[in-house]
């Protein structure tokens, strides 16, 4: 069961990554959030990483260590599947911007919407499958 600190520290970092600027990111580390919330670092920093531990926050390991709501990343970025950390800040806005394109280029197809919708999925699952994907024939 998640407490309501926690509940609130994850929901401040999801509010953060709507709106930060890249070359800003200083709300959101533990050490940010912890002065926001007038807590330990320590413990924002156990509760960041148990959520990166579930999936559910991106992780950047720099000096200091970035934390991102992977859902509302994805949301505001328009990416899927991005992976659970990275070794730096522009590492992520690469990847980000490569999984965009991806996506947009599927859009692109004939049939996107309607008769080859399914088939377009299926697609995309194989292209972005874990490590190199995997090789389909169109």
């Amino acid at each position: 069961m998640e407490s309501p600190a926690k509940k609130k520290i994850l929901d401040a970092l999801a509010e953060a990554t709507r709106c930060f600027a890249w070359n800003d990111l200083s709300g959101l580390s533990a050490q940010g959030l912890a002065e926001r919330f007038s807590v330990s670092r320590n413990l924002v920093s156990q509760y960041l990483n148990e959520a990166h531990g579930e999936g559910t926050v991106i992780k950047i390991n720099t000096r200091p260590v970035y934390f991102l709501s992977k859902a509302a990343l994805c949301e505001r970025t328009k990416a899927e599947d991005l992976e659970p950390a990275y070794d730096s800040v522009e590492e992520l806005m690469r990847d980000v911007t490569a999984r965009k394109e991806k996506i947009v280029s599927f859009r692109k197809l004939v049939g996107h919407q309607e008769s080859l919708k399914q088939c377009v999925e299926q697609c995309k699952a194989a292209i972005t499958y874990p490590g190199i994907g995997l090789p389909i024939l169109l």
